[in-house]
């Protein structure tokens, strides 16, 4: 029985109707209910799940008829971002979960690909495509970015492609494009398929997609309640750390950390599968009396081996461009993996450091406590 509901759900899915069902089977869920009231002969009752269910019929046939089917007014074009600094604008991007109707406009489109030609770095790669894949639960998408890799398994190349991906999505975010990350909810063999001779199954892999285009008001119901209850983050004194333990909070405010505090909050916001959050950071120190910030680790928790690494390298894109943007220079290495303790509820593994370029010099207080 399970077996045939998963097949259903995934048929749904794909086929684009499960972002629209709910409306339609809880409407038919007070109807029957109603008709089940009828012997208790409390017209009051009756009436309220007749009401209930013609409401949610009415916003049930209301996103077929205007988001499905597409019978709406024409949308402009969005607005280029003016008058706003990089960050402001990164900071305001939000995964896009319906697209417009409308092919990206030749000038978008040139840049992009020359975003893309910038990002890559081989064996990882990003293939455009202007095909009606099916995906969940983006809504009207048709143009999207394959995020490819080498086949056999390769976590650092996981974290790299993720790091490229971002990069590229954050690009076309400052030049007024709007994307959403799709990872479980894509359907690998239409993919495969249209990309033709561009994908080899014996050589590539399938890391991710992303869905781009121009950002729609139309939304279906349901994908307005997930994109409201999903669209939540961790506190930062939850996601960066004193050190290797995962033990105190990193004090974000203070220098020398507070020079990193748009990289930390950047870093917040970055995509992750279902917005788990699986990236933590803690702040690398050397030396004693004076002690020396010498750059940041990057620890994963739980043991998944893809979207996990895919998530980190989202993160260290952000990381990357803040400091870019903050004019603070360093690079990402793998130096000898720190002491770590083993949270109850997490497997925490280290990944990478961002070493700082120059060490920044940490001054104690002669009095008191710094953490």
């Amino acid at each position: 029985m399970m077996g045939i509901l998963t097949k259903l759900k995934k048929k749904l899915m794909f086929t684009g109707w499960l972002q629209y069902l709910p409306p339609g089977i809880i409407s038919l869920f007070f109807y029957l209910c109603a008709m089940a009231a009828i012997p208790v002969h409390s017209l009051f009752l009756i009436i309220l799940l007749l009401t209930m269910g013609t409401v949610s019929a009415a916003l049930f046939l209301k996103d077929l008829y205007i988001v499905k089917w597409g019978h709406h007014k024409i949308e402009p074009l969005p607005e280029k971002p003016e008058n706003l600094t990089s960050f402001e604008i990164l900071m305001k991007r939000r995964s896009c979960r319906s697209f417009q109707l409308r092919n990206l406009e030749e000038e978008d489109l040139r840049n992009l690909l020359d975003i893309i030609k910038m990002e890559e770095k081989p064996p990882i790669r990003v293939e455009y495509i202007h095909a009606p894949l099916r995906v969940w639960p983006v809504v009207n998408a048709r143009e999207f970015l394959i995020l490819l890799g080498p086949g056999p398994y390769n976590r650092e190349e996981i974290i790299q492609g993720g790091q490229v991906m971002q990069r590229v999505v954050n690009k076309a975010t400052l030049s007024g494009l709007d994307t959403c990350w799709i990872g479980r909810g894509a359907d690998v063999q239409s993919i495969q398929s249209h990309m033709g001779n561009r994908f080899n199954p014996e050589k590539d892999h399938i890391l991710a997609i992303c869905a781009i285009g121009y950002r729609s008001r139309y939304k279906p119901l349901m994908i307005r309640v997930m994109h409201h209850y999903l669209h939540r983050r961790h506190h930062l004194s939850y996601l960066f750390y004193t050190d290797s333990y995962l033990d105190g909070p990193l004090p974000v405010d203070k220098d020398p950390y507070s020079r990193f505090r748009q990289a930390f909050d950047f870093c917040r916001w970055a995509p992750s599968s279902l917005n788990s959050q699986t990236t933590r950071s803690a702040a690398r120190l050397e030396g004693n009396k004076p002690e020396k910030l010498i750059g940041f680790d990057f620890f994963t928790l739980t043991d998944s081996h893809f979207y996990t690494p895919l998530a980190l390298g989202i993160w260290c894109a952000n990381w990357e461009m803040s400091c870019e943007l903050l004019g603070i220079e360093g690079e990402f290495t793998v130096m000898e993996a720190p002491e770590m303790r083993q949270l109850p509820e997490y497997s925490v593994h280290y990944d990478i450091t961002w070493k700082l370029k120059e060490p920044i010099l940490i001054e104690r207080p002669e009095k008191g406590f710094y953490f």
